[in-house]
């Protein structure tokens, strides 16, 4: 016991008996702390590799244990297949599935974004799989840490008008503008009201006319431009 606590004594003991060798290792200590320092590679906007992804499914009308069945479970089979994702975290509730995504920690910025393309193609395998009612997959690829430059908020000033469209389009026309400034790496928005437009039959009249409301709802469907190619 005594030979271990006196081996720190003798170092402090030669070190205050020699004041140049102490004086020496003090300018070592210095120089090696400053050289490391100004080696130390910086970026004023260092660029950060996104491994956290997330897919989100919609399954309107849904209860949370036919989301896990039907649709969680096969995004999960699809995405294991996959070896460089690391972890993979699932959420199902009513309506709503959403598969959390963890990439091995040796994916680089130069790496991600071919996983990212394998994962979007197992995706579209999982869809082929997704009973009718189910919205194609989202996936969300700019999950990465951005620094939040503006954040703008559009509001009516008449609260008397139903005007949620016309602020829809605004915000949409506002982001496009956005995009196109330099430097603007994402735009989103939050909050946009979905329109819906309502269809009031007048029943005697289509009756005289031998129309029912099938007949119009398939008039309608023909008549819309975003039918899917």
């Amino acid at each position: 016991m005594q030979d271990s606590a006196s081996k720190p004594n003798r170092l402090a003991t030669l070190f205050l008996e020699n004041r140049h060798l102490l004086v020496l290792f003090i300018m070592v200590t210095v120089v090696a702390g400053i050289s490391a320092i100004q080696s130390l590679p910086r970026l004023e906007d260092p660029v950060i590799t996104n491994r956290n992804p997330q897919v989100i499914t919609l399954f309107p009308g849904a209860t949370a244990e036919r989301v896990e069945a039907l649709v969680t479970e096969k995004i999960e089979q699809e995405l294991k297949e996959i070896p460089e994702i690391k972890n993979i975290d699932t959420t199902s509730q009513a309506a709503v599935s959403v598969v959390a995504i963890e990439l091995a920690d040796e994916v680089t910025i130069e790496s991600n974004e071919q996983i990212f393309s394998e994962i979007r193609d197992k995706l579209a395998d999982a869809a082929a799989q997704f009973p009718e009612g189910v919205l194609p997959p989202d996936f969300d690829d700019k999950r990465n840490a951005v620094a939040y430059t503006l954040i703008v908020s559009l509001a009516w000033e008449d609260r008397r008008e139903n005007t949620l469209g016309l602020i829809n389009r605004l915000g949409e026309e506002l982001a496009d503008q956005l995009r196109a400034v330099s430097g603007t790496e994402l735009v989103r928005m939050f909050g946009e009201p979905e329109e819906e437009i309502a269809v009031m039959l007048d029943e005697a009249e289509f009756t005289a006319l031998g129309l029912t409301a099938g007949d119009l709802a398939a008039a309608l469907r023909q008549a819309d431009a975003k039918i899917p190619s």
